[in-house]
């Protein structure tokens, strides 16, 4: 039992604040960690080799001073089980050899005894801390993986689709400068982080009585972007499982990734040939564009060549009617009518039959004419008087 934490009041009270004013202490075994550093992390993901800012240990230590946040214990990030046991307190301290450490106070439930027993001899030693970050940037390049466009093969692969870097090799890592969320607090067989440890007694520190407190409540953008710093394979005997049994548990674990992954790949496929069909539908619209835009070029020349027409028959026209308006005027002034000339048709045809009969009335060789008989003067002229004796 040389790993339990000696309860003074200070930790009673961190207790009090997490569990309640009528918490019973002897319900807990309580113990102190050295959680997640600013050490480069070891993992097999995308997260391998990355390296946490002092300000996200910070932002983790307000997330879980926080009065009314609540971050539970768990074994080897198994959340489908109840929480086994609660962290009641957390602080950032800066160690001898510029390292930042989050230095963690949390209690196991005496209900799990064999966890317990686990624990106080040192069987299970690690802990892993669940939690997200604000941001997942590329060492190279400052690439934000949490933007809304990296695909989830990048994710998985961890590679980084603006420059091409894998991250944890030839020196690419991710670098998470906070922490927006911390879900929980798992005992594992073998930790991500560097030297988290359940602490013996002799390495236990005394937490202060100061906490900063500001907890940000924002949603997550990625759950795959979630942090667990330790394997996923849920088995607290995984120290003693064979070679063969490991590989059975990791084909488990990753199992059902693996099918949904084969159903996101069918789905893009489904959408790249509907997307293929858009593509296809939008070069036959706008082939009836380009066919319309020409037909209208063709109908808009013809409109101007009709146009053209137009307006050279009205000047015809228009010299037509002077020459006629002309010749009714000379019509009107040998009929000793006047001679201005009316513009409508009507009184024009009017006036013409004035003149037509006043001309009919005039003696040609004493004889007068009637009107029906004006066209044909060449038969009733009499020529007798130029004939020759």
């Amino acid at each position: 039992m040389s790993k339990r934490v000696q309860l003074t009041e200070n930790i009673k009270d961190y207790m009090r604040t997490k569990c309640g004013t009528d918490v019973d202490f002897n319900q807990f075994a309580v113990y102190q960690a050295r959680g997640i550093s600013t050490e480069p992390i070891s993992q097999n993901s995308l997260y391998d080799g990355g390296v946490l800012a002092r300000e996200a240990l910070v932002d983790m230590a307000n997330i879980i001073n926080e009065p009314l946040s609540t971050v539970s214990i768990q074994s080897m990030h198994d959340n489908r089980t109840l929480p086994q046991g609660k962290v009641f307190h957390a602080e950032v301290v800066d160690e001898n050899n510029a390292t930042s450490a989050l230095y963690t106070l949390f209690g196991v439930s005496t209900e799990h005894p064999d966890l317990v027993n686990k624990t106080d001899n040192g069987v299970i030693d690690e802990v892993s801390y669940g939690f997200t970050p604000t941001k997942v940037l590329c060492s190279e390049c400052g690439k934000d993986f949490m933007d809304p466009d990296v695909d989830i093969f990048d994710l998985w692969e961890g590679h980084c689709p603006e420059c091409g870097a894998y991250m944890g090799k030839d020196g690419a890592h991710v670098n998470i400068p906070g922490v927006k969320s911390v879900s929980e607090l798992s005992l594992v067989g073998r930790g991500a982080a560097k030297h988290a440890k359940i602490l013996d007694s002799f390495y236990q520190m005394a937490m202060s009585e100061d906490s900063t407190v500001t907890l940000t409540k924002e949603s997550l953008k990625k759950d795959i972007l979630k942090l667990d710093l330790c394997s996923n394979i849920t088995n607290e005997e995984v120290i003693d499982m064979t070679e063969e049994e490991i590989k059975a548990a990791i084909l488990s674990a990753t199992g059902p990734l693996s099918e949904e992954m084969g159903k996101m790949q069918a789905t893009l496929a489904s959408l790249g040939e509907e997307k293929n069909a858009l593509e296809a539908a939008k070069d036959t619209a706008e082939q009836a564009v380009a066919a319309l835009k020409e037909e209208n070029a063709s109908l808009s020349k013809e409109k101007a060549d009709l146009e053209s027409a137009l307006e050279e028959a009205k000047n015809k026209a228009g010299e037509v009617q002077s020459k006629f308006d002309a010749e009714i005027q000379k019509v009107l002034v040998a009929a000793g009518l006047s001679d201005s000339v009316p513009t409508d048709l009507e009184a024009k045809l009017e006036l013409l039959n004035k003149a037509r009969l006043t001309l009919a009335n005039i003696p040609v060789n004493g004889v007068s004419k009637p009107a029906d008989k004006l066209n044909d003067d060449a038969e009733k002229v009499d020529f007798s008087a130029f004939k020759a004796n």
